[in-house]
């Protein structure tokens, strides 16, 4: 598989782009070398889940590469799809495929209650976890120095039309309404200062998950149950 075959499969379901860059006046084309690159990958991904993020390849043979001005890493790990190119400039693209569309719709106590067994979903708190991981990875990045004085964080989630809200555990309580998505993609867009990041990160990770759920007419969402679903994130082991 190439990184090219893997990315069109990415864009054949639910998928999570991501780019993390310095502002156009900061940019300098060869500011990192290859192993810087690689170096910062290693050291500050997120490890909460049971595959970090970013994820860099090392099998053998790895489908980790050095290509042109950045490194690419590409990998298939059960049905987890991901891609990233990471460039000298310091400039980050990721995509990963959503976890619903590879787990599918599990067993919950609630099911029988629950119209949307089948369906594509989306799950609050899958959602709640992704980009919780985005913007702690762009926090540890932006402190090291990698975007400069400012972080632009573009984040698209695509191929969301028919969509619903739904959970996938006993935790919740079901969406017993119909909560659908109109639009196929949902963007998030920022710029935040290293020590905004650092402080905040987590924090715009909540308002980040409440904007999509908006998106799927769902405003009542409570901001604690959101913060209580990531404090549950931290607790998974390291």
């Amino acid at each position: 598989m190439t990184v090219e075959e893997t990315i069109g499969e990415l864009k054949e379901h639910g998928y999570w782009e991501i780019v993390l860059k310095p502002e156009p006046h900061q940019y300098v084309k060869e500011k990192f070398s290859f192993d810087d690159l690689q170096n910062l990958v290693v050291t500050n991904q997120v490890k909460r889940r049971g595959i970090p993020f970013p994820y860099l390849s090392r099998r053998s043979p790895s489908n980790y590469y050095v290509k042109d001005d950045f490194v690419e890493s590409f990998t298939r790990l059960g049905g987890h799809l991901t891609a990233f190119r990471f460039y000298r400039s310091g400039q980050f693209v990721h995509y990963v495929n959503m976890v619903e569309d590879t787990l599918g719709a599990g067993g919950s106590m609630f099911e029988l209650h629950d119209p949307h067994r089948g369906r594509s979903y989306l799950s609050p708190s899958a959602c709640l976890y992704q980009l919780t991981e985005i913007f702690l990875f762009a926090s540890r990045l932006a402190t090291k120095g990698v975007f400069g004085d400012r972080t632009i964080i573009q984040i698209d989630l695509h191929n969301l039309n028919g969509r619903v809200l739904r959970h996938n555990d006993n935790k919740h309580f079901p969406f017993h309404n119909e909560y659908l998505c109109h639009t196929n993609k949902i963007p998030i867009r920022l710029e935040k200062t290293p020590p905004e990041l650092q402080a905040e990160h987590d924090d715009l990770a909540v308002k980040a998950c409440t904007r999509i759920l908006e998106q799927f007419g769902f405003s009542k969402y409570d901001h604690n149950a959101l913060k209580s679903d990531q404090r549950d994130f931290y607790g998974r082991v390291s």
